[in-house]
């Protein structure tokens, strides 16, 4: 159980609500900059698995860091109670899980094409990325249980609060393992192909997959040693900022996709008309 006093349990919240808040400022005013480019490249597009990921992505996110942040803020919430809370913080650990898995399947599509659609690699890395996904929901489901009894709601504060920090680092390890190897295949796979060979897709391809997979490893082996090494009141400083963070990313590595597809059809387009004009 933690033993830290009322004065730093508070000053900790404090931080936490700070950098909740500064997450939730970065991912909309991201919203609001990509808007443009997701209206012209997205709206319009058949329905495919990547646009629903897409979608789901870039609107559930906001909005569940929207009520966590109203609650963190201790607004309002005179009426909360201990099983409020706990419903609470279980669907927001699973729903954070979820959306983590969409982003990362999101830019596993991306990747496959990088590789050719190569049916080794495809089945390797999906593979890896189910057995990623059941041990994440399985370690959460872990933590949840060890940390239910532990959640009640602070009069005082005005917010849901923890006792013990339970079996909270298996909430990050599967996805590390995941992401140490996947950041392990594109590297080599750069490597390997001729850089003759790289188109200006290809290229923003390996530049944003690396970049994404290793912003999302650093961040959660931040949280990771958090949850190891921070006073109780602490450790879920970062879960919501990195949330935002990782979220920002994959929709921009989205989206600097599709304008560089769109792009190089309009340059195929021309290249077609201007053939066609010469044979004239």
């Amino acid at each position: 159980m933690s033993t830290e006093s009322a004065v730093d349990i508070f000053l900790h919240i404090r931080a936490t609500r700070y950098l909740n808040a500064a997450g939730l400022v970065v991912l909309l005013y991201d919203h609001l900059l990509l808007l443009g480019e997701e209206v012209r490249y997205l709206w319009a597009s058949r329905w495919t698995l990547q646009k629903a990921l897409f979608l789901w992505i870039r609107y559930a996110v906001p909005i569940c860091v929207i009520i966590h942040t109203h609650q963190l803020a201790g607004i309002g919430n005179s009426e909360l109670t201990d099983k409020v809370c706990i419903i609470w913080f279980d669907f927001s650990l699973y729903l954070g899980q979820i959306s983590v898995a969409f982003g990362n399947f999101l830019v596993l599509l991306h990747l496959w094409n990088l590789w050719d659609r190569n049916l080794r690699m495809m089945y390797a890395t999906l593979s890896l990325f189910v057995l990623t996904f059941i041990g994440n929901m399985a370690c959460t489901a872990v933590t949840i249980v060890s940390l239910n009894e532990t959640i009640y709601f602070n009069r005082q504060l005005g917010l849901c609060a923890i006792l013990d920090r339970g079996r909270t680092p298996l909430l990050w390890a599967p996805s590390i393992a995941f992401d140490i190897v996947t950041l392990v295949c594109v590297v080599y796979s750069a490597l390997e192909r001729p850089r003759s060979a790289q188109t200006a897709v290809t290229r923003v391809l390996y530049r944003d997959g690396i970049l994404y997979l290793l912003l999302l490893f650093l961040l959660r082996l931040v949280n990771l040693f958090l949850s190891i090494f921070a006073p109780v009141s602490l450790i879920f400083i970062g879960v919501f900022f990195i949330w935002c963070s990782t979220t920002v990313t994959v929709t921009r590595f989205t989206l600097n996709l599709m304008r560089m597809e769109a792009r190089e059809k309009a340059r195929r387009r021309r290249q077609a008309l201007h053939i066609e004009l010469e044979e004239l």
